[in-house]
């Protein structure tokens, strides 16, 4: 029996980077010697393009919603103010009857 000489950690290391070696090598022989780095690059740029696709429309959104946000909040800021106030003003009146 053979003494062990790398930690288990250090095994299960070695035993995923020898299965994504298999799998990135499985998958260039099933694509008939087409780069498997080239298919990622091209899944990242549709990746891209989706992303790119959805800022332009949150873009028109918000230029498009801009006005009523940007009075909404102000009207919740001031609301926010008032009840900042009064809650305020009351712990000082409880405080001075106290």
């Amino acid at each position: 029996m053979a003494l062990p000489t790398r930690l288990v950690g250090g095994r299960i290391l070695w035993a995923g980077l020898a299965l994504v070696l298999l799998a990135t090598v499985s998958l260039a022989l099933s694509l008939d010697g087409t780069n498997p780095v080239a298919l990622v690059a091209d899944s990242v740029g549709a990746f891209w393009g989706f992303v790119s696709g959805l800022a332009e429309v949150a873009e028109a959104f918000l230029v498009a919603a801009g006005p009523a946000l940007l009075v909404a909040f102000g009207i919740g800021a001031v609301l926010d103010l008032l009840i900042a106030g009064v809650v305020f003003s009351v712990s000082r009146r409880r405080a001075r009857e106290a």
